[in-house]
């Protein structure tokens, strides 16, 4: 009898050691997006987002020092996906800069390309998070209820409105960025706020917007609109903001 509870112990400690692994693959994923935002020039043309990464990655791996295996993953994860955001507009902006120089060395004037795409000045309300891409009037956030990702109906109602002007300026590509309330561990509202973003998405797609002209973000619940720890400040956290993307 004792042999079979020892047995049986043996086992669960190997059980509980395989599923406490350190998220190496992970971390290494990560390092290769920050290099590659490196080389892309993201030091210069995003160096928020390259810092936020590379934080994000630092503590990882900080993590992994003091077998803190679940909150290292999301930090590597996060990592990555800021390393490649950070990437994307350093490439995106040394294209413009490379097409400037191409004509005369003058760089275009200020908001000549939102007026290309049919986008007024005054019609900004704000910058996405972490500063990425524009927020205008005419594309207004939805919210979501406490742990859950389905469009209630006035959130549907937004977003036909917003798949409208969408559709008057097919020349605008947006990204939708899910936001969680602060209840919850990192994990589980980098998931969640993945999935409030596909889900206005794929009801955009399903109005007639082209998929191919948005792209979706989770920054789960790192950051909030209102910094307060009340139910009225959950409540506007718990959102997707629709940010146009500029070159």
């Amino acid at each position: 009898m004792n042999k079979l509870i020892i047995g049986a112990a043996f086992v669960s400690l190997i059980l509980l050691a395989g599923c406490a692994q350190p998220p190496l693959k992970e971390i290494a994923d990560a390092k290769a997006a920050l290099e590659s935002a490196k080389i892309a020039g993201a030091q210069t043309y995003a160096p928020q987002e390259y810092s936020s990464a590379k934080g994000y990655i630092g503590k990882a791996e900080a993590y992994v020092g003091t077998r803190q295996y679940k909150d290292a993953k999301v930090d590597a994860l996060t990592g990555k996906q800021l390393a490649d955001t950070a990437r994307q507009i350093a490439l995106d902006k040394s294209a413009a800069g490379a097409v400037s120089g191409s004509t005369g060395g003058q760089a275009a004037p200020s908001g000549s390309s939102l007026g290309a795409v049919g986008i007024q000045e005054s019609s900004i309300i704000g910058k996405g998070s972490l500063g990425q891409g524009i927020l205008i009037q005419q594309l207004k956030m939805i919210h979501f209820a406490f742990d859950d990702y389905s469009l209630s109906n006035e959130a549907q109602q937004i977003l036909m409105e917003n798949a409208q002007w969408l559709t008057a300026h097919p020349a605008v590509e947006i990204q939708i960025q899910g936001n969680c309330d602060e209840r919850g561990s990192e994990e589980y509202n980098l998931a969640l706020g993945e999935k409030r973003a596909q889900a206005a998405r794929d009801y955009l797609v399903q109005l007639g917007v082209k998929q191919g002209r948005m792209s979706v973000i989770s920054f789960g619940k790192e950051q909030p609109l209102n910094p307060a720890h009340n139910e009225k400040a959950w409540a506007e956290n718990r959102r997707d903001e629709f940010v146009v993307m500029t070159r």
